[in-house]
């Protein structure tokens, strides 16, 4: 199914520790978002910049 634009994105390969990914998929997970938003939205927020969040709107706690 095609998904809408999300404007320009560039991509970025990142290493974390194993604990950190799983934590980060459930907690995307439990939130209904795919776990490259979500961790895009927390870099957004993390940056001061939550005009670019699209799915998630404060870190959670």
């Amino acid at each position: 199914m095609a998904q809408p634009h999300k404007g320009d994105r560039a991509a970025m390969t990142l290493r974390i520790p194993a604990e950190l990914h799983e934590q980060l998929r459930k907690d995307a997970g439990d939130a209904k978002v795919a776990l490259s938003q979500y961790v895009a939205d927390l870099l957004a927020l993390q940056a001061g910049r939550p005009d670019l969040a699209r799915e998630i709107k404060a870190v959670p706690v």
